[in-house]
């Protein structure tokens, strides 16, 4: 589950042109997978299951990788 500050993050991902959010996105130099995950599923609208196909994990990583990334993203934010 999504907590409300995640979910903050996830609007504002949603409200950006695909360029720009991944610029956003990448600005937090997240590493790599779970900065994929977040474009994949935030930006390209993919399910987790097509991007866990791709990254050849199952897609329950693909949302732990997202949990990660919206969690430091809220932490720099915070700061």
């Amino acid at each position: 589950m999504m907590n409300s500050q995640h979910k903050a993050i996830r609007a504002i991902i949603s409200s950006m042109s695909p360029r720009r959010a991944m610029e956003y996105i990448k600005a937090f130099e997240l590493p790599e997978d779970e900065e994929t995950a977040l474009i994949q599923c935030d930006v390209r609208r993919k399910s987790c299951v097509q991007v866990g196909i791709m990254l050849h994990v199952d897609p329950d990583t693909v949302t732990r990788y997202r949990r990660r990334a919206y969690g430091k993203i809220a932490d720099e934010i915070n700061r």
